[in-house]
């Protein structure tokens, strides 16, 4: 490679001169992109790279005719300089795969539970991503598992033993706190970890950040063996609800994809809806981890009748039976399905129950904004109580920016008042049922044919349900019930039976019943009336 003056000074003379000319004069040259310190591979790449040829005062076919002489040259220079990089680049790939397998050899053995608890930290901890990847068991020990808040290793130089069933034995363990574990099995400076992920200078905080989340983390799963659960389990009230719904106050730990996190009420700009709790004393059931982040929730409520009811249970789904435990040895009834779409507290004592109405009466219920409400969704501004049922409301509470519905969807089959949400419009017709309204949502199935009908217009058919009249199915007299079409057929009389009542008969060749046939040989069928014909037909045969 050599700068365009080193390549021009090679040229004979006039070339030399009338190039180095033109391209320093700037009036028919590429010098504004290239100084004298730029490099090219070759005497042609510099000629074309550097000069408008049609510019120059020689013309574009005085250099073109030059640029040919030396264009096997440039061809040979770029063959050269491709198969260097070429070889650059082989020589970094086998480096990167070598460094690679030095990464892969070198990591320390986790258990099972010990890699899910890095891989779900990760997420949040540099540290708990670089001991997954980049941890090396030369350094200080291997075979590294969870002891309660403690790491659980096997010292460098020691035998690894398994016991009878399977498990790693303790003999010759040692336990160590999460952190300073990890300063053990994780290089300062890394040219593996460098080069295959990036430079990280890793600091106290890291350290400290990742054994906080650990002990978060135990506190919340559980080590090995499911020991070191250590939730903590409040009841908030008053301004604290807020608190209880606010986003900010969430463990990372809590399952970014539970209900928790899915929640329509975790944000800062929701907390003003929350007035109707506060302000009327609500309280709320939280579970937090060590650090003091809550990991689930549940709304309290006393009703009118003397019952105590737990609302849905916001939480990743190994904690929610904490809260039911709770629930039963506090006397609360709770829901059997933790859903914004289930509104009864049917369960009780750890048993399934009757659905009840729950009335809660409120010292105030006017407010400006309101929260969207899982199962009290329906309010009586002016008796002041919230109730799971619609029998007499003034509003609904099921709307996500703070806002109500003051009357919801006329049920054209209950006639009654229905929540927009459960609500269902529906329209069918087929030559035994029809209907077009709209209803209540559990009032319907979902049918085969994709469309939905009312439960009392529609037939359950082998695993599925169909609209009275469907195309789909037809009614089969000899089994009092309906089958579907393609597993029926039809019989040389004319009727309509099931494929598997079907038989041929051996003489007529004519589909019949079972019923109406006699097996008289094994699996050989004959119509019940053809049967002496067959028999004469086969001592016929048997003469001739």
């Amino acid at each position: 490679m050599k700068t365009y003056v080193d390549w021009f000074n090679e040229l004979p003379e006039p070339y030399r001169t009338q190039a180095l000319e033109n391209v320093r004069s700037g009036r028919c040259s590429h010098s504004n992109e290239y100084d004298e310190s730029d490099t090219f591979i070759s005497m042609a790449q510099a000629i074309t790279m550097t000069m408008r040829w049609s510019h120059t005062p020689q013309g574009h076919e005085y250099w073109n005719e030059l640029y040919d002489k030396y264009t096997e040259e440039h061809r040979e220079a770029q063959r050269i300089q491709e198969a260097i990089e070429e070889q650059k680049e082989e020589e970094e790939r086998a480096r990167i795969r070598e460094l690679h397998k030095i990464s892969g050899d070198r990591l320390v053995t986790f258990s099972d539970s010990t890699r899910s608890m890095l891989r779900e930290l990760s997420d949040h901890s540099i540290i708990a991503s670089l001991m997954l990847h980049y941890s090396d068991k030369n350094l200080f020990c291997d075979y590294v598992t969870m002891r309660g808040e403690m790491f659980s290793y096997l010292p460098k130089g020691r035998p690894h033993i398994v016991n009878d069933s399977g498990r790693w034995a303790r003999e010759g363990r040692q336990e160590m706190k999460p952190g300073k574990l990890a300063r053990k099995i994780l290089h300062e400076v890394d040219e593996v970890r460098d080069t295959l992920f990036r430079r990280v200078e890793l600091t106290d905080k890291d350290f400290e950040q990742f054994g906080n989340m650990v002990r978060s983390y135990i506190g919340i799963n559980g080590d090995e063996d499911g020991e070191g659960r250590t939730l903590t389990i409040q009841v908030l009230s008053g301004e604290d609800i807020r608190k209880g719904y606010h986003e900010d106050n969430y463990s990372q730990l809590a399952d970014s994809g539970s209900n928790l996190w899915g929640s329509c009420m975790r944000y800062g700009s929701c907390q003003d809806y929350f007035d109707i709790y506060v302000e009327n004393n609500v309280k709320m059931l939280v579970a937090k981890d060590t650090i003091g982040k809550i990991v689930g929730r549940a709304l309290l409520w006393e009703c009118e009748n003397g019952r105590k009811a737990m609302d849905t249970i916001y939480c990743p789904d190994k904690v929610r039976q904490v809260f039911i435990k709770w629930a039963i040895d506090n006397d609360y009834y709770y829901k059997s399905q933790q859903s914004c779409h289930h509104h009864e507290f049917d369960m009780y004592a750890g048993a399934s129950c009757s659905d009840w109405e729950a009335v809660v009466k409120l010292s105030d219920a006017d407010f400006c904004e309101y929260p969207y409400m899982d199962t009290m969704m329906y309010l009586n501004q002016d008796r002041k109580l919230l109730s799971n049922r619609d029998d007499d409301y003034t509003h609904t509470l099921r709307c996500t920016d703070g806002g109500y519905d003051e009357n919801g969807v006329y049920d054209d089959l209950d006639d009654r008042t229905i929540s927009e949400e459960d609500s269902v419009y529906l329209s069918y017709c087929t030559d035994q049922v029809s209907w077009s309204g709209t209803t209540h949502i559990d009032n319907t199935v979902m049918t085969r044919d994709g469309y939905r009908v009312l439960d009392r217009d529609s037939v359950y058919v082998g695993c599925d349900y169909y609209a009275e009249g469907s195309d789909s199915i037809v009614w089969v007299d000899s089994r009092d019930e309906y089958c579907r079409v393609d597993d029926t057929t039809e019989t040389y009389d004319g009727d309509t039976i099931h494929e598997d009542d079907a038989e041929e008969c051996a003489h007529t060749g004519h589909t019949y019943h079972r019923d109406d046939m006699t097996e008289v040989e094994v699996y050989v069928w004959v119509h019940k009336d053809s049967v002496e014909d067959y028999l004469e037909q086969l001592k016929e045969e048997e003469n001739v």
